[in-house]
């Protein structure tokens, strides 16, 4: 309960309240389950105040000061929090559901098991807040600051996310269905195992972020940068690539089925036996992208007049499904072993021989995995590979061999003109002074 001197020295208004903050900096005031329904509470202090279970349903506190204050199950609803400053303040469980947190400071607040449902959080700064479990559910979060926040398990169905900033944000197992994610940058962010379910997310920065196992089903990735982006084992049947980058994705496992990627780039994408592409929708992709020009390049089919008959995308791709694993037990001459790799691509095709992963092993050795074509043989694809390195292996070692040989005869070549030079030296040292 509320103390009552406490509760009374803020009925008397915010100036009285404020000088009385000022005049007593060590008290932390008591104002729990307090009745401040539809109070007038803006530029209030009320730093470090317990507020837990306190109805402030409908209150002014525009410009207040809650900063580490306890509002644990307090009551916020419709509430007027325009600029508050909620900095590591405590709102577990709290009730703010269709509250006005523009511009709001709620770094490093605890909001986790928060009712946020229609809450206006647009511009505010939540870097570093905790919102697990919380429902946000038609939350405006247009342009927020979500950097380093925790989003983990909850709900933000049909939220306005456009140009926020999650980057770095963890958004494990959290329902962002329908969800309006334009532009938003969520590079490096955690989505795995979320619902991202026919949620927007054309244009997004999407670069690093974890969707490992991620529910994208009809989900609008138009534009949108998954360079480097983890998607093994996700579902994207019927999800819209167009104009995606693609870049370096790991698809592994990943279902595309009914997927558009017309005009996406897929340079170094990593697929497997266990990607799907049954049905996908393709006019043309690229398999290049050119930095300088800050284009995709090599179009495919290479003709621009020509388009995919259907099927004819999963054929080009299905190729690239199999591994060969080459293992170099003594080590490895990188130099040997790139010559070898650059020839034996020219004899299986370019585009389908590329290296998956390098692994150093912890006895020295190294293991390098190459992707193949789906219908080449393996056994002949190593074969040639550990032909062509120990090929290439050999000419090296040879011109080692010279060069070294070349060296040593250089040197031996110097110190007979050094002995030279010393004899002539003692000679002239030897001759009489005239």
């Amino acid at each position: 309960m509320a103390d009552k001197e406490h509760l009374a020295v803020l009925k008397r208004g915010i100036d009285a309240w404020n000088q009385w903050r000022r005049d007593n900096p060590n008290l932390e005031p008591d104002l729990s389950e307090a009745n401040l329904k539809g109070a007038d509470l803006s530029k209030a202090d009320l730093r470090r105040v317990n507020l837990i279970k306190a109805d402030l349903n409908v209150a002014n506190l525009r410009g207040a000061n809650l900063s580490e204050a306890n509002l644990l199950e307090a009551n916020l609803c419709l509430s007027n929090l325009i600029k508050v400053n909620l900095n590591q303040a405590n709102l577990c469980k709290a009730k703010l559901r269709s509250a006005n947190l523009y511009k709001a400071n709620l770094i490093e607040a605890n909001l986790s098991g928060a009712n946020l449902i229609e809450t206006n959080l647009y511009k505010s700064d939540l870097c570093k807040a905790k919102l697990r479990s919380a429902n946000l559910y038609k939350a405006n979060l247009s342009r927020v600051n979500l950097s380093k926040t925790d989003l983990c398990g909850c709900y933000l169905g049909r939220a306005n996310l456009s140009g926020a900033n999650p980057s770095l944000a963890e958004f494990r197992n959290a329902d962002l269905s329908q969800a309006d994610l334009r532009s938003a940058d969520l590079s490096w962010a955690d989505l795995s195992k979320a619902d991202l379910s026919r949620a927007n997310l054309s244009k997004a920065d999407l670069s690093g972020a974890n969707f490992h196992k991620a529910d994208l089903t009809k989900t609008d990735l138009s534009g949108a940068d998954l360079s480097g982006t983890d998607l093994s084992e996700a579902n994207l049947t019927k999800a819209d690539l167009r104009e995606a980058y693609l870049i370096r994705t790991q698809a592994l496992d990943c279902n595309f089925t009914e997927v558009i990627f017309t005009g996406a780039c897929l340079e170094d994408w990593k697929i497997n036996q266990g990607t799907k592409l049954k049905h996908v929708i393709c006019e043309y992709a690229y398999l290049k992208y050119d930095y300088t020009q800050d284009k995709f390049i090599e179009r495919r089919p290479k003709n621009e007049t020509q388009n995919f008959a259907p099927g004819d995308f999963t054929c080009l791709f299905q190729k690239a499904l199999e591994t060969v694993d080459l293992t170099f037990s003594d080590g490895i001459d990188w130099k040997a072993f790139l010559l070898s790799f650059q020839q034996l691509r020219e004899e299986y095709g370019e585009e389908y021989l590329s290296i998956q992963a390098i692994e150093k092993k912890s006895s020295g050795s190294f293991l390098i995995r190459l992707e193949v074509p789906l219908d080449a043989s393996k056994a002949e694809i190593e074969g040639q590979a550990k032909t062509l390195y120990e090929t290439k292996l050999s000419t090296l070692e040879g011109i080692y061999r010279a060069e070294l040989k070349a060296s040593h005869d250089q040197l031996a070549s110097s110190r007979q003109r050094s002995a030279n030079l010393w004899e002539i030296v003692k000679q002239q040292a030897n001759r009489p002074i005239i």
